[in-house]
């Protein structure tokens, strides 16, 4: 990717010439806290494939996730505006974002159920949704070295993400 040098950069213009939507900043922490679930999510395919599930494992990357799903929520998103470029990305991340919290929940059912017959398809759908959707936040959201540190941001143990709790609107204050 080149800039031209007599462009006004907005988030318009870097939208239109180059689909990336700067977005609050802490893109940058999120993504060392995605490097730590994908591997994590690595260990637990392992694992599955052994016909095997390390609990403990699985605990970090479901609060791993979760996390995750908690500081785009209320952090990031919060401070945009329901109208223009952001809304389809942003609406498209929660849709992604529930998913996932469903998906956790059926892998949750099938572990107090002891049934475990499902587990792998879910974790293999969590991983194709996990890696599709880090590789829209490296390519539409942009970051700054400035950004804010989210490694003190904890998520309430009920909290559950938007669309989970039934909102419909973008920006949940």
């Amino acid at each position: 990717m080149h800039f031209k040098k007599n462009l006004s950069y907005t988030p318009e213009t870097l939208y239109k010439y180059f689909r990336i939507i700067p977005l609050m900043g802490g893109i940058s922490k999120l993504a060392k806290l995605n490097q730590n679930i994908s591997s994590l999510m690595g260990q637990i395919m392992k694992e599955i494939e052994d016909n095997t599930l390390d609990l403990d494992i699985y605990s970090k990357v479901e609060n791993g996730l979760k996390d995750h799903i908690y500081i785009q929520e209320t952090e990031i998103f919060r401070n945009k505006n329901s109208s223009g470029s952001y809304k389809p990305v942003i609406m498209g991340f929660e849709t992604e974002h529930a998913s996932i919290w469903k998906l956790l929940n059926k892998i949750d059912g099938e572990i107090n159920a002891m049934a475990f017959i499902k587990i792998k398809k879910y974790f293999d759908e969590i991983n194709r949704i996990f890696a599709n959707h880090t590789e829209r936040e490296e390519n539409y959201i942009v970051s700054k070295p400035s950004d804010p540190d989210f490694s003190n941001i904890k998520r309430p143990e009920n909290w559950l993400c938007n669309k989970m709790q039934g909102k419909n609107n973008l920006i949940h204050k």
